[in-house]
């Protein structure tokens, strides 16, 4: 079974107000992801397991994940350290900021979107290689797209 889909149960559980069978799918999601795993699933489950946790009062216990999950991840990042690079030159260790602090919704700012590559006009080739124009190839699947989600919304 796929710990994304205890997470996304755990979800509908926090949608629906019942904490205490979201935290269950949470911590199960955490039990069944390896420490090691590279998919994303367990810091979906410990982030959300920490929301839950504070939501019901236990930020102590939050506290005490996100210490453990720090140094989970900085045993990681030393094991897979080459051996001739000194660890103390490493910046990585002092990048995530202490869990007292909490920026205020007014301090966030979005940041600009910046594109990797040009945007694909209309009448330009298609960037899939067909060789038709966009308008003619994947622009036609994406304004069909776009017209049904007007239709619903």
């Amino acid at each position: 079974e796929d710990a994304w889909v205890r997470i996304k149960a755990g979800d509908v559980y926090r949608e629906l107000g019942d904490a205490a069978a979201a935290e269950a799918a949470y911590r199960y999601a955490l039990d069944m992801t390896p420490a090691d795993d590279p998919s994303d699933a367990r810091d979906g489950a410990v982030e959300r397991l920490i929301c839950i946790l504070d939501e019901t009062g236990r930020s102590e216990e939050a506290n005490a994940l996100i210490e453990s999950e720090k140094a989970r991840v900085a045993l990681e990042a030393v094991r897979e350290t080459p051996e001739d690079q000194d660890v103390e030159d490493s910046k990585w260790l002092n990048v995530a900021p202490s869990p007292d602090y909490v920026p205020s919704p007014s301090a966030v700012s979005p940041g600009t979107m910046v594109r990797r590559e040009p945007k694909v006009r209309r009448n330009d080739p298609c960037p899939c290689g067909s060789g038709k124009k966009f308008k003619r190839c994947c622009g036609l699947k994406l304004s069909s797209v776009q017209r049904s989600r007007q239709a619903v919304g």
